[in-house]
């Protein structure tokens, strides 16, 4: 763990057992993933982090991600600023900054996790560290944003860490020339993961009408279901071979899943959840 533990705890915090058991789980993540979470300050350690999301969003130094300069600013304000090391090979790195004070919000920029390192719980430990770090400094909710059409991000994000949307963002960043979103809309769903509020059970939604489904030709197919109370929002098993397959399957899949989450996100209803099997669970605003 980084020694951000040792340093002063910032005014009216999250209740200190809260804390603890932030730090303790936070711990247990880094010790089964095998990895130590450091806080980066040295040009050095921050030039590896912008190499490492340059492979893992396949792009040149012209279009990092994030810049060493930004990091540096970053690093130098007392930021989230975080790699996560095996000895000396950096596997993963996640970078954060803070809201309006009143917010208590710490917002989650980028984070990434080498591919040789995949399956191996770093992200989820980074995810705990940051609660950790962000409890102690006084935040009580993180935000972050991700692709809504990636299927193992939304489990990560819903089901695992338990954070949920509360809005979706169309071409969210604009154009961006790498490897992982160049000729796709960036559209983003928008997550709040608040720390200081116990979890709730979705549910199994065995009730649910499927408005979006994979067809058999792996293009979307949409039902109507005005008076389901709940409902579900279906995704492409692997949107990112899709697109590489089948660029048009995956602009349908874009602007269907656009459409559908839009329309229901203003009309009141809530993502509470996500299936592996049948996507996004949602329940509608009653009357």
């Amino acid at each position: 763990m980084s020694d951000y533990l040792a340093s002063p705890i910032a005014a009216e915090p999250p209740p200190a057992v809260l804390r603890h058991d932030a730090v303790a789980e936070a711990a247990a993540a880094a010790a089964d993933a095998g990895v130590e979470l450091r806080e980066l300050r040295d040009l050095v350690d921050l030039e590896q982090v912008a190499q490492l999301y340059i492979d893992i969003w396949k792009g040149t130094p012209g279009t990092a991600p994030v810049s060493v300069e930004m990091l540096r600013a970053l690093s130098a304000a007392e930021s989230y600023v975080v790699g996560a090391y095996d000895g000396p090979a950096l596997l993963g790195a996640c970078v954060a900054f803070a809201g309006p004070p009143e917010s208590r919000l710490l917002h989650s920029h980028i984070a990434g996790v080498a591919a040789a390192a995949q399956q191996r719980g770093v992200g989820y430990a980074i995810k705990l560290h940051q609660r950790a770090w962000a409890l102690h400094h006084g935040m009580e909710t993180i935000a972050w944003t991700f692709d809504p059409l990636i299927r193992r991000n939304a489990h990560f994000n819903l089901t695992k860490l338990g954070a949920r949307p509360v809005r979706y963002h169309v071409n969210f960043y604009g154009a961006l020339d790498d490897g992982i979103n160049r000729e796709d809309a960036t559209d983003r769903l928008y997550l709040h993961w608040e720390l200081t509020v116990p979890r709730t059970a979705a549910g199994e939604f065995r009730d649910a009408a499927a408005v979006l489904v994979s067809g058999p030709d792996d293009r979307p197919r949409t039902t109507l279901a005005p008076q389901a109370a709940r409902i579900t929002v279906g995704l492409p098993g692997d949107v990112e071979r899709l697109r590489d397959a089948d660029p048009e399957a995956g602009r349908q899949w874009r602007l269907a899943v656009r459409a559908l989450l839009c329309a229901e996100l203003e009309a009141g209803a809530r993502i509470v959840g996500f299936d592996q099997a049948r996507g996004y669970l949602l329940e509608r605003a009653s009357g």
